[in-house]
């Protein structure tokens, strides 16, 4: 409904979103409990690069390379296949 339906009219919009669950992984990890700590630890300290946040992880600065990542990078500038490449190098 539209907001102009309600009395007095709600400030926000609203959406509805449908997901779709397929039934295979789109990606391939080789560990993916490992791989989500790879991804949360990226996040973890906001607006840090790739090589700073990572720093923790051993070999991580030969990991981005092999997995072709500029190491100056921040996580919200890599998607679902870098990630998959990087956790996969790292191990």
């Amino acid at each position: 409904m539209p907001a102009g339906a309600f009395s007095p009219p709600p400030r926000v919009d609203s959406a509805v979103v449908h997901f779709e669950v397929f039934p295979v992984p789109r990606f391939k990890v080789k560990d993916e409990a490992f791989f989500l700590k790879v991804v949360k630890t990226s996040f973890s300290q906001r607006r840090k690069t790739l090589s700073n946040s990572l720093k923790k992880f051993k070999g991580i600065k030969e990991a981005l390379n092999e997995a072709g990542i500029d190491p100056k990078l921040r996580p919200e500038n890599l998607g679902i296949n870098d990630f998959v490449r990087l956790a996969d190098k790292l191990q």
